[in-house]
């Protein structure tokens, strides 16, 4: 929790530091700014999900039947999606070879 609680108050700074840079007159002010604040507000976010010990969003393992979990999964356009083959509607063995 301690690790969770830094990187959130760390998350504020940054916000506080990206408002401070957006004040000041310029035009680099303004996406620097922008840029700080995004990065704080990712840090604020990142820290509450430490602190609250939640699942992350992205790349949790999901839970399925033991088929699924024993073949690999294709990457690019379908993810986790599996290919139908014909070897699928033979029965499963009772035993294993």
């Amino acid at each position: 929790m301690g690790k969770g609680f830094a990187v959130f108050l760390i998350g504020i700074i940054v916000i506080a530091a990206g408002v401070v840079l957006m004040a000041v007159p310029g035009a680099q002010g303004n996406a620097g700014g922008g840029g700080l604040m995004l990065f704080g507000a990712f840090l604020v976010f990142r820290g509450f999900r430490v602190m609250t010990k939640a699942p992350a969003l992205v790349g949790t393992k999901s839970i399925g039947t033991e088929s699924s979990r024993s073949e690999t999964s294709r990457r690019g356009l379908f993810l986790n999606r599996r290919v139908i083959t014909p070897q699928d509607s033979r029965p499963r063995l009772p035993f294993k070879l």
